[in-house]
């Protein structure tokens, strides 16, 4: 099994790569409980067969001895972002992701963003039953939201990178003095507490600071702050 994979190579040129989705060997079992899904199979892949010897997440699979062969394929997907639904598996390039977060998904579904390309984080994952609010895994966190926040986290995470922020700053709640200079003087007080509220409220803004993309253009950047600064303050929240 195959599944296209939309990315770049070194020089920068765009792809489609065909991840192979390993298949193992089954086994006919009488009837047991998935320790992924919880389901009753009486089909088995023996995890042994799946993990190498440096799995150590050994809770998450418990006392049982064999996985389903639909859950075993999730094992090969800690090199990407995905989203699981009945239609199967779907793999995001990090320029993707912002397109899947703000559009409603087809429940149930589970969304995964991988940070670091190197843990599975399928079993830590929570299924989701409505398109919003829901659930997505920044790594190993399960962060809730819903979708005009994250359009709105978007907007804002994405305008401060384009006026120069580095991601790091920002996870802090950090504008440097460069970018503040840049901010219409009305708004620099509005912009600044606004991250750090966010900051401090949820994890949610966690997500576009990690895959958040730039603008074109600076001035976008700015008509975008200016327009999030109206908005709050014609609601009350500035």
């Amino acid at each position: 099994m195959t599944i296209d994979y939309d990315t770049r190579d070194g020089e920068g040129n765009d792809y489609i790569k065909k991840v192979v989705i390993k298949e193992y060997q089954q086994h006919e079992l009488k009837p047991y409980l998935c320790p992924i899904c919880h389901q009753e199979k009486n089909v088995g892949i023996d995890i042994k067969d799946i993990v190498s010897g440096c799995f150590t997440d050994w809770a998450f699979i418990g006392n049982s001895k064999y996985i389903c062969p639909e859950c075993s394929r999730y094992f090969s997907l800690n090199f990407y972002n995905y989203v699981i639904d009945s239609d199967g598996i779907h793999l995001y390039n990090i320029r993707r992701l912002k397109d899947e977060l703000i559009r409603p998904q087809k429940p149930p579904f589970m969304f995964c963003i991988s940070t670091t390309q190197k843990k599975h984080l399928f079993y830590k994952a929570k299924w989701n039953y409505s398109s919003s609010p829901f659930c997505a895994n920044l790594e190993t966190e399960t962060i809730c939201t819903t979708i005009p926040k994250m359009k709105e986290l978007f907007d804002l995470v994405e305008a401060l990178q384009t006026l120069g922020s580095r991601k790091d700053d920002l996870k802090v709640g950090k504008i440097s003095f460069d970018v503040y200079q840049k901010l219409n003087k009305d708004n620099r007080h509005y912009v600044l507490e606004l991250l750090h509220r966010e900051i401090a409220e949820s994890r949610q803004i966690q997500i576009p600071i990690y895959c958040g993309q730039k603008y074109e253009s600076e001035e976008n950047a700015i008509c975008t702050i200016n327009s999030i600064v109206k908005t709050k303050n014609m609601e009350g929240q500035l």
